[in-house]
């Protein structure tokens, strides 16, 4: 094409242009469900290509519509954006928190409001329960969390008066 009209040219005065692919830019995130599965398409009913675990870095292309598109065995594939974070996971080998407590799941709980509770992040709490799915919590279920928390601490130190009669200040 030249100004929009078809021409011919002779191959004898013709170079070949060399392309020079390019890889689109990738962002590493790290996985934060237990099990998290990778999709061939942006949609829940789309076809299963694998499943990631916690703390799996993952190559992210994009994030559209709650839905990340990542680099999946040199294929490209999908996961929920919602189970990923910037965050490298910390080692946990050397954690001061060793022992550990239950906590029994109440009407309304999520790691969320757990985590608040027991003063400790969502990631802790799935570190410490590798096989309970955050999102199908059920009452009266136990999980796993530190015996040594900040709210556990807050608490030992914190002390409820009560009055046993009237007084004026």
């Amino acid at each position: 094409m030249v100004k929009g009209r078809v021409c011919f040219v002779s191959m004898d005065y013709l170079t070949a242009k060399q392309t020079v692919e390019s890889r689109p830019t990738t962002k590493t995130m790290y996985v934060t469900a237990t099990s998290l599965r990778v999709r061939q398409a942006d949609s829940t009913s789309s076809a299963i290509l694998g499943t990631l675990k916690l703390t799996d870095r993952v190559a992210v292309v994009s994030i559209s519509n709650g839905w990340a598109k990542i680099d999946f065995n040199g294929k490209v594939a999908y996961v929920s954006a919602t189970y990923l974070t910037n965050e490298e996971p910390k080692k946990t080998n050397n954690d001061p928190m060793i022992g550990t407590n239950t906590f029994v799941i109440k009407s309304g709980d999520t790691f969320a409001k757990i985590s608040k509770k027991v003063g400790m992040s969502v990631t802790q709490i799935i570190e410490l329960n590798p096989g309970v799915e955050p999102t199908k919590l059920k009452i009266g279920q136990t999980i796993k969390i530190p015996s040594t928390t900040e709210a556990t601490a807050k608490q030992l130190i914190s002390v409820e008066w009560t009055l046993k009669e009237p007084f004026a200040l």
